[in-house]
């Protein structure tokens, strides 16, 4: 099993495995300070994780939109970018743009670059020229299929990125076999 650096890294699963250590969780919700966040609930959580977040003044809500969309083709998407897929080479500025769109620190951009070279993972990266432009990546594990990490840099909106990008991840979800495919906002 393939682990992420934690240094940068913005979320964590709590409960999953088991029981929630309930010190491990004070002390995520002790990094997280005083900024806004949602913590998403897995279905398959210990049923005390509702209850310990409620006691600790967290309240149910609304946070994020769950989609999903069956194993047809990908829609044909018009762009003048280029789509290419994320090797060795591109992976710094795959974490560039990736950190830029979503306004992190430069602390984020060795996470960020790590996520490529992981096997369940595919990074994909759009290019105007040879300047990279828009990000996103499909993890793939059986038979399902998540899009996440996409953004794109504020001077390149509008230029069909992200949908050229969910096209090239949903054919190669498709390639792979999925039939489930899942992106949130």
């Amino acid at each position: 099993q393939e682990t992420l650096p934690l240094g940068g890294g913005i979320n964590w699963a709590l409960g999953v495995d088991g029981p929630v250590d309930e010190d491990q969780l004070d002390d995520v919700l002790t990094a997280m300070g005083d900024t806004s966040f949602y913590v998403a609930v897995s279905p398959s959580a210990d049923a005390s994780l509702d209850g310990l977040l409620e006691a600790r003044g967290l309240e149910p809500g609304w946070g994020w939109m769950l989609f999903e969309r069956g194993p047809s083709p990908a829609p044909s998407v018009e762009t003048s970018l280029r789509i290419v897929e994320v090797d060795a080479g591109a992976r710094d500025a795959w974490a560039g743009v990736v950190a830029t769109a979503y306004g992190l620190p430069d602390d984020a951009l060795p996470w960020f670059a790590a996520i490529p070279e992981i096997s369940a993972w595919h990074a994909f990266l759009a290019l105007d020229g040879d300047e990279p432009a828009a990000a996103a990546a499909v993890w793939i594990e059986q038979d399902a299929a998540y899009f996440g990490m996409a953004g794109t840099v504020p001077e390149h909106r509008g230029k069909g990125g992200q949908g050229a990008l969910f096209a090239a991840r949903i054919e190669r979800a498709l390639a792979a076999g999925c039939t489930t495919l899942v992106t949130e906002t």
